[in-house]
């Protein structure tokens, strides 16, 4: 297993897509590349620019268009679809370099340094550093309703300086009873739970499947859930259901990532907003993306990385957090 740290490069951006910018986007702004390898942006209305950025691994390519074609079909504007890939996986020494087949609209932007899956925020934020920018990233084995990127930015006020994230949890969900007895969340109140039985799209959406396959249990993905009624704080977020941020919000040094909590990017991404003072924000309403086959794909969920699996590397990570910084305790 490789260990040592890679060098440090810049990012550069490759554009790959013939188009990189949906034909319905209301803002196009890719004009040409300035001195850092970025590209001049300005959007008309004098909103933020809106980008969505992901990461995938090699062994997901062939199933990376699931998730990708979702984002494609977003009721939101959006300026930008950026997929992320290293030029080396350290996960995966074998990489050749390929890279995956993508549909117009979405833009292959490649790194010199794996930063894991942290890569996808982590990579953006270096290029964008500086813009009037909002950044949504996400995971590549989800599906989003079509309204999620539309949901997540509404929620997300620049001005206020927190993340937006669709999905959280608190520290004793992790630690359990090691939590200390003293910690609180210092920004508000959690997000309250939607009860399921009470969740009357769903049970519509449900109900019309079952009177189109004339079955009680159709055998096709079911409707999209809302996870939260109640909008609140939490201690972690969980990327997978998409965290909306700004630029500014990180900086190089959150590139040197612990190596033995390198895998649990929720974590890390969570730890290093605590200890800038941006809250992070769980909206209510947000319909839940669902999973594809890309979630049975070589998942981190399921290795063993320094000897330590998923639960004890996010044990870890938060106990890094406490030592180094003195935070969620």
């Amino acid at each position: 297993m490789l260990t040592m740290r890679l060098p440090i490069g810049r990012w550069r951006a490759n554009e790959v897509a013939r188009d990189p910018i949906l034909p319905r986007y209301r803002t196009p702004f890719i004009k040409k590349h300035n001195q850092k390898g970025l590209d001049d942006m300005s959007v008309a209305s004098g909103s933020p620019t809106r980008i969505i950025s992901l990461s995938t691994i090699p062994s997901r390519f062939p199933l990376i268009h699931k998730t990708l074609d979702c984002l494609l079909a977003q009721s939101a504007r959006v300026d930008e679809i950026w997929l992320v890939i290293p030029r080396h996986y350290r996960r995966f020494p074998d990489y050749d370099g390929s890279l995956p087949d993508v549909p117009k609209g979405i833009r292959i932007v490649q790194t010199d340094e794996d930063l894991g899956p942290a890569t996808k925020i982590l990579a953006a934020a270096e290029m964008l550093r500086g813009e009037d920018c909002s950044i949504l990233f996400c995971d590549d084995d989800q599906r989003y309703h079509p309204t999620w990127a539309e949901d997540l930015f509404a929620a997300h006020d620049p001005a206020k300086r927190r993340a937006v994230a669709m999905f959280g949890i608190m520290v004793k969900r992790v630690l359990g009873k090691d939590t200390p007895r003293t910690y609180r969340n210092p920004y508000g109140a959690p997000p309250r739970r939607t009860i399921s039985l009470l969740d009357m799209r769903y049970r519509f959406e449900r109900m019309k499947q079952q009177v189109r396959y004339k079955r009680l249990y159709p055998r096709v993905a079911k409707p999209h859930r809302v996870h939260f009624a109640r909008g609140g704080y939490v201690d972690l977020l969980h990327g997978f259901g998409g965290v909306v941020v700004r630029p500014d919000y990180f900086t190089e040094a959150d590139k040197t990532i612990p190596d033995h909590i390198r895998p649990v990017d929720d974590i890390w991404l969570s730890g290093v907003l605590a200890i800038r003072d941006i809250p992070i924000y769980v909206p209510g309403g947000i319909v839940r993306p669902s999973h594809h086959a890309a979630d049975k794909t070589d998942p981190l969920s399921q290795t063993v990385s320094h000897g330590l699996d998923r639960d004890e590397a996010n044990i870890e990570g938060i106990k890094y957090f406490q030592d180094t910084y003195n935070i969620w305790k």
